[in-house]
């Protein structure tokens, strides 16, 4: 799919480390047409917001999943307070949102969030949930199979993960998984989701090769 959210914006901006220029996929020249505006009420963790705007609606960031923070999983501190640093309460936002998929089961909305350019007196904009993958606190996540902008998503998740940063400073990517032609998690062989399925229909691949193509780590057998 096409980067659509950044169809203002022809190429990510990007720095130089020494003679490798790194590629930052969260900032864009410009906002797209379609956002809504929106303020800050509260940050709930690295993947969870509330803005004042509609009876202060709880807002899910698209396409990724933070580590849970009632859980106490690890980085789940470090995201939520890195969310906190770019959204503190009365912030303005921008907030896009999916034609075809606006809130999910819990009636929270769906969007991707965009702030000004963190860096003061600097012109353009940044996409938190892209800013998370490539910060290494968070996951590339798409339940419904439809995330718009899973192309630069994906890129800035592998920058994160050869950089070993954060939630992927001790992962083991070399370790087998499988998955299935039509599903959207990697599971462990011995995962209860996999169990009935034919054996000719599961696909074994390295974890590492998985998150590559957008597979998610499945959210019952845990393998990642």
């Amino acid at each position: 799919m096409g980067n659509t959210c950044c169809r203002d914006a022809p190429h990510p901006a990007g720095k130089k480390n020494g003679d490798v220029e790194q590629v930052n996929y969260a900032f864009f020249s410009s906002l797209p047409s379609d956002v809504q505006e929106a303020t800050i009420d509260h940050v709930y963790d690295g993947d969870t917001l509330t803005i004042h705007e509609q009876n202060r609606a709880r807002v899910r960031l698209l396409g990724i999943d933070a580590p849970e923070l009632k859980a106490k999983e690890p980085y789940a501190k470090e995201a939520a307070d890195y969310v906190k640093s770019l959204c503190p309460p009365g912030s303005r936002v921008w907030l896009r949102f999916q034609a075809d998929e606006k809130k999910d089961r819990y009636n929270r909305l769906l969007a991707f969030v965009f702030i000004a350019n963190p860096v003061a007196g600097k012109p353009g904009y940044m996409c938190v949930n892209i800013s998370l993958l490539q910060e290494g606190l968070a996951v590339f996540y798409e339940p419904s199979g439809s995330v718009e902008h899973k192309d630069p998503m994906l890129k800035a998740m592998q920058v994160a993960i050869a950089g070993r940063r954060n939630i992927w400073r001790k992962a083991n990517l070399q370790r087998h998984v499988y998955t299935t032609p039509n599903g959207i998690a990697f599971h462990n062989p011995d995962c209860l989701t996999i169990q009935k399925v034919r054996p000719q229909n599961l696909r074994k691949q390295s974890i590492a090769e998985a998150l590559e193509k957008g597979y998610s780590s499945c959210r019952e057998c845990k393998p990642l």
